[in-house]
């Protein structure tokens, strides 16, 4: 939670007051992403959602999101980041298939493959977890979303095939020349195109 609080401060701040954000905090202990493995303190805790091989794992999640969301919200959208991004992509994907719209946008970072929920309940001992591909499946997701990475992020290529399950009359793409991050600081011109993109949902 506070990494992701540190990783947006930049972003938060170049989209200006009238906004209020809220921290979920993850809840599986894991090993800091690689990302920020070579500044990560040895004694922080890190934490993921879910464990890609864990399709109970997955089901607990999506189960905490929808609840968390229930009690706390309704929220106007969600920003997420690597993991996050792909568990918020398969919430809608599961949502949206139930004739719900939990989000009125959704803000999308270097998302990893994004794993078809439905896949969940046919799970057995002998499947593995299905993705959501667009080749597959089309547009599963009309929620407005906007979807950024990196042109050096070597999982750039999931990204964007989230951004083909998304209708494209309602997607924004901006592709920053970083790796697997959200634009700070340290590349202010990316942090003011990705706002600029951001905005065009309004």
């Amino acid at each position: 939670m506070e990494i992701f609080e540190a990783q947006t401060a930049a972003l938060r701040y170049e989209l200006g007051d009238g906004h209020t954000y809220e921290f979920v905090q993850a809840t599986i202990p894991c090993d800091p992403a690689p990302e920020i493995a070579s500044t990560a303190s040895s004694e922080a805790s890190y934490y993921s959602y879910f464990d890609p091989e864990s399709p109970q794992t997955f089901a607990r999640a999506l189960d905490q999101l929808d609840k968390y969301l229930s009690t706390e919200g309704p929220f106007d959208g969600a920003i997420a980041f690597s993991q996050g991004a792909s568990l918020i992509a398969s919430y809608l994907i599961s949502m949206e298939r139930a004739g719900r719209k939990p989000f009125s946008c959704t803000i999308l970072f270097s998302t990893p493959p994004v794993i078809d929920p439905a896949s969940v309940e046919e799970h057995t001992k002998h499947t593995q977890l299905r993705l959501a591909d667009p080749d597959t499946y089309g547009c599963l997701i009309s929620t407005p979303t906007v979807h950024i990475w990196g042109d050096k992020d070597k999982q750039k290529a999931t990204a964007e095939r989230l951004s083909m399950l998304c209708d494209p009359a309602q997607t924004n793409v901006y592709v920053h020349d970083g790796d697997h991050e959200i634009p700070s600081l340290k590349s202010k011109r990316h942090v003011v195109e990705t706002v600029k993109v951001i905005r065009r949902l309004a």
